[in-house]
């Protein structure tokens, strides 16, 4: 019977149904919510609720792999650009030994991520499972190689660089010739990394004055004079770049942007950030400051993935630096990334009407009305 139904010819007042409750099921009683549940209720009204969803893929490392592993790809297929969490996930597969998991990860994850904490991580994946093989000191070498030249520039790369120096330091050697190859890659890689402004840079001048002087003190004394400029510039870079980097969260997730957003700050940061890069503080030569400037955009993409404005001036300016075809490539990036953007459409359709391709304008105008 219903509580308030209309053909209740009780006389009880306000027809109240005196019939009693049924008893609760004995297996719910007493059972609250868990957290996890309250977290998918949160997230089942609002997709982009970046609280809740922090809070399940944190839970998910205590979960059996297979439980975490759905939620870590629900958790991706929204944040494509999460660095710290692709860390986790792979984390959690190392725990478990799961190898081919996480070489599955990476090859997802690193193309898109020049997070530097998600790649130390790749660091030490390399270092745990095949340091110790010579056999693998080619990949070894070639893993090394592949971080530097996706994060090497980042203020936070040291452990890369102090990492890859300590493996060519303990390479074993057999014979005088295999010795003079790894003392000219060590002072090499010793030279590339004095000349980036990174933290605990001091650390590793230090290094590579001992590393000279303990080779030969007369070649010694001409090369730290030589490199010893290029060392003080980078110095004096980091500690200003050091300044811009203040304030700046990293590791924000990436949403689209909302009324009275507080990401809003995270933006402006993120340009005054990048408008100092095109200052040229290092004094890179023209394509040097190309890639940092490219860089440090690719950067704020992690956590602006969804502010066309941001996709936008990256085009324009690689337009500006590499030309119509590298500037549609980004174009097609956003469009990838942004699928629904209006703005980010019209803006492409636009450029490719300006560049006389008006067959593909006329393409993403008829995708925009599909």
């Amino acid at each position: 019977m219903s509580r308030f139904d209309q053909n209740n010819d009780s006389d009880t007042p306000m027809d109240m149904d005196t019939t009693p409750d049924p008893k609760p099921d004995s297996k719910n009683r007493g059972k609250a919510k868990s957290k996890s549940q309250k977290e998918e209720e949160r997230i089942a009204q609002d997709k982009w609720d970046t609280e809740a969803w922090i809070s399940l893929v944190t839970e998910a490392q205590s979960k059996p792999i297979v439980q975490a592993r759905e939620i870590y790809e629900r958790f991706f297929k929204l944040f494509p650009t999460a660095g710290r969490y692709w860390k986790q996930y792979v984390e959690h597969e190392m725990t478990l030994k799961n190898y081919n998991e996480v070489e599955n990860i990476f090859k997802r994850c690193l193309p898109q991520c020049p997070n530097v904490d998600l790649w130390k991580m790749y660091i030490k994946y390399i270092l745990e499972t095949k340091s110790k093989d010579l056999n693998l000191k080619p990949k070894v070498i070639k893993a090394f190689e592949y971080a530097i030249a996706n994060v090497g520039v980042d203020i936070s790369s040291t452990q890369i660089w102090t990492d890859y120096l300590a493996y060519i330091r303990g390479i074993p050697t057999s014979n005088q010739f295999e010795e003079s190859q790894k003392m000219d890659l060590l002072r090499k890689t010793y030279q590339r990394s004095i000349e980036n402004p990174m933290h605990n840079l001091e650390a590793i001048w230090k290094e590579y004055d001992q590393f000279e002087n303990g080779l030969n003190k007369i070649l010694a004394k001409a090369l730290l004079t030589d490199y010893g400029p290029k060392y003080m510039t980078a110095r004096s870079v980091c500690r200003e770049r050091k300044t811009y980097w203040e304030g700046i969260s990293r590791n924000m997730l990436a949403r689209p942007p909302r009324a009275k957003d507080k990401d809003a700050q995270q933006v402006q940061l993120w340009k005054r950030l990048i408008n100092y890069e095109k200052r040229n503080p290092q004094k890179l030569d023209k394509q040097g400051l190309i890639d940092r400037v490219t860089f440090t955009y690719n950067q704020a993409l992690l956590c602006l993935y969804h502010y066309p404005e941001i996709w936008h001036d990256l085009a324009m300016y690689v337009l500006s630096t590499l030309g119509l075809e590298q500037a549609a490539l980004v174009y097609d990036r956003a469009i990838s990334a942004l699928p629904d953007s209006l703005l980010i459409h019209f803006e492409y359709a636009d450029f490719l009407e300006k560049g006389y391709n008006y067959a593909k304008a006329k393409k993403i105008y008829d995708d925009l009305i599909k």
